[in-house]
């Protein structure tokens, strides 16, 4: 089997239900499995499709890294798709990614999206439009927090791990997970730990696949100024960086895509809520750093070249948030009058 798309289930409203397996079970391409990841106690006779390509996990009611991890475990294909239960697939999104697959074994495909319910996805993969990424692309998109539309103010390349194909066999080999004790933001630190372990990966934005449905009740909606679930995640890294068979790779880059990761989140905050001023800001990076935490012994000046990443770094680590957050305004401030994204 080539693909598993896995899907979460937590009390989401039938006809959205209905209409995300609608686009799935409507692919243009067939060979592949659906792993349906239920902890809200449905029965598969409410929500399962009658089509035996789908297959229902029950979970206890658990985080969502948690429930990731149990379709992951659960699945049996070689590429690994995630798809929100109130979002949608274009018929061609598989089909697209079997035909890249064709010309070469990529570890990592990203596709474009699109939040408007009113657009029309691209049918058809245009290869000319997409590009292999080499190692410094690959950071400025999947570490660094991406590419920025600068003529909208916006984030075009989301750090989630929807409308995106995994390949299972890197995940497997490089042990790379999403954090179990993670409920929001867990697909962050998947996709930047997955990005440095990966080397051969593409990107085609221009191809729309993926319908992302932006409700205004969402998690990200209520909740995008607590961060202090990236302590949980470095607390996790810390545990997974002493397991004799980690990647070399991962140890020195894990400082990094934390750094990019938390310099990311607070880009789609400014991207999102417009202004916010020095209070809020030192309010949100403390939510990120208890004193003597986790990433805090990750975020450290030594562990970084150049200034700016020395400086801000710095400012982290001693808890200075003022002046953590000058230097990522300023960053951000550069990144728009630039118009394209700059390293951090």
């Amino acid at each position: 089997m080539l693909f598993s798309i896995i899907v979460l289930v937590h009390k989401t409203d039938l006809p959205l239900l209905k209409r995300c397996f609608r686009s799935i079970q409507e692919q243009s391409f067939s060979d592949f499995e659906c792993v349906i990841v239920c902890d809200d106690g449905s029965s598969p006779d409410d929500i399962l499709p009658k089509d035996s390509r789908f297959k229902m996990v029950s979970v206890s009611a658990c985080s969502v890294g948690k429930a990731r991890n149990a379709g992951l475990s659960a699945s049996l294909g070689s590429y690994i798709v995630f798809v929100d239960s109130d979002d949608m697939i274009a018929p061609s999104f598989l089909l697209g990614a079997f035909n890249l697959l064709q010309k070469k074994k990529y570890d990592l495909i990203c596709f474009g999206y699109s939040r408007n319910i009113d657009s029309v996805f691209s049918s058809k993969l245009d290869m000319a439009l997409g590009s292999d990424l080499n190692e410094a692309q690959k950071q400025k998109a999947f570490l660094d927090g991406i590419f920025v539309d600068s003529a909208n103010n916006k984030l075009v390349v989301p750090l989630t791990c929807w409308g995106k194909i995994f390949s299972k066999e890197t995940l497997s080999q490089n042990l790379v997970r999403f954090c179990d004790g993670l409920g929001i933001g867990e697909d962050v630190q998947f996709v930047a730990a997955f990005s440095v372990v990966s080397s051969k990966c593409y990107l085609n934005l221009p191809f729309v696949a993926y319908f992302y449905c932006d409700r205004s009740d969402s998690a990200m909606k209520t909740i995008n100024t607590d961060f202090s679930w990236l302590e949980i995640g470095a607390q996790e890294t810390i545990k997974t960086l002493s397991l004799p068979s980690v990647d070399p790779i991962y140890l020195k880059s894990a400082p990094k895509y934390y750094l990019s990761n938390l310099v990311h989140l607070c880009f789609r905050v400014f991207s999102t809520n417009g202004v916010c001023t020095r209070k809020d800001g030192k309010r949100m990076l403390r939510t990120a750093f208890p004193k003597n935490g986790a990433l805090s012994h990750l975020i450290r000046p030594s562990s970084f070249k150049g200034l700016q990443r020395k400086l801000l770094s710095f400012a982290l680590h001693y808890r200075l948030f003022g002046f953590a957050f000058f230097l990522i305004k300023m960053i951000y401030n550069s990144f728009l009058k630039q118009g394209k994204a700059a390293s951090v």
